[in-house]
């Protein structure tokens, strides 16, 4: 399983190149895949078949009123949850980016006296995701 993590970067909503969600901070990517044993009796050792694969994460950054992305995930979580088009890209020049859609499972808007509201969400992916490099 792999476990990307960054504070570089951009967390985007939206078709094409996307609309920056404001104010994120960080996010994290995990890719990985099922497996299903497969050990039968007189192996040896045992054996895994690898099956679907998943992908999933979080973003975390600081609540900002004025945001549309912001408040378009929190409305499509309370309608059905799913966003399209969904983009994680490593670094703001566009080096490394993941596009796909996420079903949002939960959202978390905290703060207290001392600090700056947060706003954050995890998300599971949904179908294949693309990963694109360049240069």
């Amino acid at each position: 399983m792999g476990d990307i993590s960054g504070t570089r970067g951009v967390v985007k909503l939206g078709t094409s190149n996307g609309v920056t969600i404001a104010g994120i901070d960080n996010w994290n990517l995990t890719i990985g895949a099922r497996k299903d044993e497969t050990t039968a009796y007189g192996d040896s050792a045992e054996e895994f078949l690898q099956t679907v694969k998943f992908w999933n994460g979080s973003f975390t950054g600081m609540f900002q009123t004025n945001d549309t992305q912001q408040f378009a995930i929190i409305d499509q979580f309370e309608t059905s949850g799913t966003l399209g088009s969904f983009k994680i890209k490593l670094f703001a020049t566009s080096i490394l980016h993941f596009d796909g859609s996420i079903i949002v499972d939960e959202i978390n808007i905290t703060g207290n006296v001392k600090e700056s509201k947060k706003f954050g969400a995890n998300f599971t992916g949904t179908g294949n995701f693309t990963r694109t490099t360049t240069s």
